[in-house]
């Protein structure tokens, strides 16, 4: 099994995000303007955005990449080489942006959103809650956006939104989708959740930021910031660790032609891996409802299948069914 290999991208930058789409991986350089792109992200050549600076997130969706910058533009390519700038409305300075069910959604601090079926015509929406948004992902028909708080927001048609509070812990910076659970990765480790709402949180391999989070060919991949590890789970929940080529600020990860590749900040290093190469942990054994039995005390004395009595009315009477709480919140019959 081969590991991680080592690419020069075209010169030293602050590389801060990578997407994947036309046939080419196109990587974003956050301090200038710069752009790297590649087909086999191995060979990489550069371009540049006209004008504009502090450009954080990229995405691709409808035929286009599109790029949105902490100075309130929007940058946009077909081909990922030649672009254009615009000025985005409402003044936003987004940190956050995804595509997902026909829509481009961007967001920063704040109340305020933005949407986009094109990448070129953008509305502005008021979100619930304000908050500090680093990333936005889509999966089984709903928007899910993760910030700096123990806040997060979900939506079903990305223009109407809903509050989730309560996270298992703050700092998160970025999330997707897979495997039919949403996973998130932050300063407080990992967390997961099958439908945006009800999240649980997960142990990374290693104390430290995980910047951002991939997900391809049923693996989700997390390089940690400033060192040399890369976290590997098919399920968000087990998590083993591998080595990248060497320690750095890594930073932005895609997947995309059967290869995850992340970029380190402040310098001309990327790295690459075949998506066989890369193997998750077993996930820890979940037992299944007809493997679980209630044990009750009977005279001090815990014992399988005993009767359960409660008092109903001031009479002590048998339970006939019991509900719990599963590993995602949902309660089901017990027996």
């Amino acid at each position: 099994m081969a590991g991680w290999s080592s690419s020069k991208l075209p010169y030293s930058a602050g590389w801060f995000s990578i997407v994947y789409g036309g046939g080419k991986f196109v990587a974003l350089d956050s301090s200038t303007y710069r752009i790297a792109y590649s087909t086999n992200a191995i060979s990489w050549s550069s371009a540049r955005i006209p004008s504009g600076e502090f450009w954080l997130r990229l995405a691709y969706g409808a035929g286009r990449f599109v790029a949105v910058s902490g100075d309130g533009h929007y940058a946009f390519s077909n081909d990922g080489s030649s672009w254009a700038v615009a000025k985005l409305p409402s003044g936003i300075a987004p940190s956050a942006l995804c595509f997902g069910n026909g829509k481009f959604i961007a967001m920063g601090s704040g109340s305020t959103f933005l949407y986009s079926s094109d990448g070129l015509n953008w509305t502005s929406g008021t979100l619930p809650t304000s908050g500090n948004w680093q990333g936005i992902a889509f999966g089984d028909g709903r928007f899910v956006a993760v910030g700096t708080s123990n806040v997060s927001i979900y939506s079903t048609d990305g223009v109407n939104w809903a509050t989730v509070t309560g996270l298992p812990g703050r700092g998160w910076g970025g999330v997707t989708y897979g495997n039919g659970r949403f996973v998130a990765v932050g300063t407080t480790g990992a967390m997961y959740s099958t439908d945006g709402k009800r999240w649980r949180a997960a142990d990374m391999p290693a104390d430290g930021t995980w910047a951002n989070i991939a997900f391809g060919d049923g693996k989700f991949v997390a390089p940690m910031y400033e060192s040399n590890i890369v976290a590997y789970s098919s399920d968000g929940a087990t998590w083993g660790k591998e080595n990248l080529p060497v320690s750095a600020a890594w930073q932005g990860i895609a997947y995309g032609n059967g290869k995850f590749v992340t970029l380190a900040q402040s310098s001309t290093i990327a790295a690459y891996i075949n998506q066989e190469d890369v193997v998750p942990p077993e996930p820890a054994p979940t037992p299944g409802w007809d493997d679980l039995n209630l044990w009750v005390g009977v005279d001090g004395t815990a014992r399988k299948g005993a009767a359960l009595w409660v008092g109903v009315d001031g009479a002590a009477r048998p339970v006939t069914a019991a509900w719990v709480g599963d590993a995602e919140g949902r309660a089901r019959r017990f027996f």
